[in-house]
């Protein structure tokens, strides 16, 4: 128990850092996720993402998602995905999300790296156009040995798909750990950095999130 309080308050001790620098901006997010078998290699994934104000002062988006996965191979999948953006303040800003993604992994040793491909189409009520990117993500995650603890970093682009060519819009850097409190439960905590290039009425610059996950 000594040993996974000690990593728990290393991981903790690295994100902190990142929140003291914050000075453009910062939101946290609180994340349920609940995930389960529907047949064989096809699963379910519900999800409710409630995310703070930049200045912290009020929670102002709620995130609803609901997905559809196929395990195409033992280290490949893909799916589908609705979400429903809710602006608790403001009923104009409100926004209908579709995904479709591919995602494959490769374990090496204590490690797995994994890259995903995700198309994303968003739908506004105040624009008359839908917002898509072409969204790549490159993850590589380590298991630190004889713990339920992994710590992981990610890259991923926001390629903005208009008119038919991709414009980096956002460039968003990420480090967290997972923490697997038993086979069907994990919690997650996480730090992201956007690099905006683009206005973002969702992510703020910086944001740091914690995500219960329950694998029915």
């Amino acid at each position: 128990m000594k040993k996974r309080l000690l990593y728990l308050f290393s991981c903790m001790h690295i994100l902190l850092p990142f929140y003291v620098w914050g000075e453009e901006g910062f939101s946290q997010a609180l994340k349920i996720s609940l995930t389960g078998k529907i047949y064989k290699k096809l699963s379910f994934v519900v999800e409710e993402d409630l995310r703070s104000a930049i200045d912290f002062s009020q929670m102002q988006w709620l995130l609803g998602t609901a997905e559809l996965n196929y395990k195409i191979h033992a280290q490949i999948k893909a799916g589908i995905a609705y979400m429903h953006l809710l602006n608790l303040y403001d009923n104009t800003q409100h926004r209908h999300r579709y995904l479709l993604y591919a995602t494959a992994k490769q374990p090496y040793g204590p490690f797995v790296f994994s890259i995903r491909e995700r198309f994303q189409s968003t739908y506004a009520k105040h624009k008359k156009q839908p917002t898509s990117y072409l969204r790549s993500m490159l993850t590589i995650q380590y298991h630190i040995p004889e713990s339920d603890f992994y710590p992981f970093v990610y890259a991923e682009t926001f390629n903005n798909t208009y008119r038919g060519s991709l414009a980096l819009d956002r460039l968003r850097l990420s480090a967290g750990c997972d923490y697997q409190l038993n086979p069907r439960n994990q919690i997650q905590l996480y730090y992201r950095y956007h690099f905006l290039y683009a206005p973002d009425p969702v992510n703020a610059p910086q944001g740091i999130g914690l995500t219960f996950s329950h694998h029915f």
